[in-house]
């Protein structure tokens, strides 16, 4: 593929506003009310932030740069100045055919997705537009017991990748706090997926507004949720069994394959 080529790929994908990221999907998943709360509620009602959620942050870091260090010691790490910037630095290594890149910003903004996801890995089967070979998205998190939003952030991706390279993967990873690999299909999450991106667009838009459930958002909307669940009285209050009998009850398939736990 020649240079121009890269060039008018790029171009291509930034040829629109940015309008859903990766980190929206997840947080629509399992915290709708939060992202009601993003556009709709008083800025000055977001509870600061505390001790806590910065130990899980420096924590999920010092994961993902520890586990990518021990499993992939020759990757190359995106270093960039913009994620635009890096988005092109990806696209001229997946037409090099790169094995392994971290840290990869990707855009699809003709459809207004985009995300930076912590590793992409080629597979040599499927034909993509860089060749007999194409990518597939692996995340890496803290959480010992994956969570449906590391599902959705992770197929969301897997949309990415596959808006891009013109090939969708057919599997994703992600990578556990005790360094298990799970492979997921890309087709058991694709409603949901598509769910939730409209979720999404339709909370931001105020043609829907989630209820607000007792302990039901994090930071930085807990203590705003909380608030607000007591002065409408909603059903959560009632008891601990209420704030799962009021949600959509949504199947999450099982790993089709298992790897082995990194050491």
């Amino acid at each position: 593929m020649l240079l121009m080529d890269i060039e008018k790929i790029f171009g291509f994908c930034l040829s629109g506003p940015k309008d859903v990221a990766a980190s929206d999907i997840a947080q629509a998943s399992e915290q709708p009310f939060a992202v009601w709360c993003r556009f709709f509620a008083p800025p000055e009602m977001r509870d600061p932030i505390g001790d806590y959620e910065k130990l899980l942050f420096r924590l999920g870091k010092e994961h993902e740069t520890r586990f990518i260090k021990e499993a992939y010691p020759g990757a190359e790490r995106l270093e960039f100045e913009t994620y635009e910037e890096g988005f092109k630095i990806a696209l001229r290594s997946m037409v090099m055919g790169a094995n392994v890149i971290t840290n990869v910003p990707l855009f699809y903004l003709p459809d207004g997705i985009f995300g930076v996801v912590d590793v992409i890995e080629r597979v040599d089967e499927g034909k993509s537009i860089f060749g007999e070979y194409h990518y597939i998205p692996k995340e890496i998190k803290l959480a010992t017991n994956i969570k449906e939003k590391h599902l959705l952030q992770t197929a969301f991706y897997s949309l990415l990748l596959g808006k891009i390279q013109k090939y969708v993967p057919n599997h994703f990873i992600i990578v556990n706090g005790e360094n298990e690999a799970s492979k997921y299909r890309f087709s058991d999450y694709e409603q949901m997926l598509k769910d939730d991106i409209q979720l999404f667009r339709d909370i931001r838009a105020g043609k829907v507004k989630p209820t607000p459930t007792y302990n039901g958002c994090g930071w930085p909307w807990e203590s705003y949720t909380n608030t607000e669940a007591e002065r409408t009285m909603d059903m959560s209050l009632i008891c601990k069994e209420a704030n799962e009998t009021r949600k959509h009850k949504k199947i999450k398939p099982a790993p089709f394959q298992i790897t082995e736990k990194k050491k």
